[in-house]
């Protein structure tokens, strides 16, 4: 079980390596120490969904020179934890993903690190870091943290909110229910998956019912250069869906795409 273990934190192997087949990351503590790190289970991640934001802060956008040269594990015991609810929701994601029960921070010459106190392992400020990020880009479809200028991800994020308007988005009941209705996967072996695997799925359903619902307009209208195949798409760049014309945007209000 611990053959396959990782030197550097890699997310493309990580992804080839573990996420895709919904295996535990093994991550390296020390030369003799791995830990394993778990996909969440579907139907733990409305409990993983409401506590995973504290391992995703723009930590280094912080107008303050004091949090930039923190290490993410302090700046959670300085700043995040002053509000003690914040501190469940790391316990809750160090048991979800970790099979940590008992965890405490413990400090040593000013460097912070989390330990379990029934097995003893001990995690340092800097495998934290790591292991943050492991978690969301396991459980999360399409995480990326790469930096962003924050003025692009501002509009970024304005394109995506125009986008949704007035969209009821699914809940993950609803998603269960469609893709029962579609697949035939009934509710009680859909939770056996994993959240990473169920949202994939989902997001499969979606595609291809908007594939053979548009195709045959646009078929009909000479436009079906401009339909994506649902399985052989186009390889787009990073932000090409956020750079629309303002053309573009009105032509997709007018068409109904986007509600006003």
């Amino acid at each position: 079980m611990m053959e396959a273990k990782i030197v550097a934190l890699d997310i493309n192997q990580l992804e080839y390596t573990f996420f895709w087949n919904d295996s535990p990351v093994i991550y390296n503590l020390s030369k003799d120490n791995a830990i394993l790190i778990y996909p969440v289970a579907l139907k733990d991640c409305m409990l993983f969904l409401s506590c995973c934001g504290i391992l995703s802060i723009k930590k280094n956008e912080i107008s303050s020179i004091d949090i930039i040269k923190m290490s993410y594990l302090e700046f959670l015991i300085k700043e995040v934890f002053k509000d003690k609810k914040e501190i469940n929701k790391l316990v809750i994601l160090l048991n979800l993903c970790l099979k940590i029960e008992s965890p405490f921070i413990s400090c040593k010459d000013d460097k912070y690190y989390l330990e379990d106190e029934k097995t003893g392992i001990v995690i340092t400020a800097k495998q934290f870091d790591d292991i943050r990020r492991i978690i969301m880009y396991q459980n999360i479809v399409g995480y990326d943290d790469s930096y962003i200028n924050p003025e692009l991800r501002a509009s970024i994020e304005e394109t995506k909110a125009l986008q949704s308007k007035n969209i009821d988005m699914p809940s993950i009941e609803r998603k269960i229910a469609i893709i029962t209705s579609h697949c035939g996967l009934s509710k009680k072996e859909q939770m056996e998956m994993t959240y990473r695997s169920h949202e994939l799925l989902f997001q499969e359903v979606n595609g291809e019912i908007e594939f053979i619902t548009a195709r045959p307009v646009a078929l009909y209208s000479g436009n079906e250069d401009k339909i994506d195949h649902w399985i052989y798409k186009k390889k787009k760049g990073k932000f090409d869906n956020y750079f629309s014309s303002v053309e573009s945007v009105k032509s997709k209000l007018g068409n109904g795409i986007v509600s006003t």
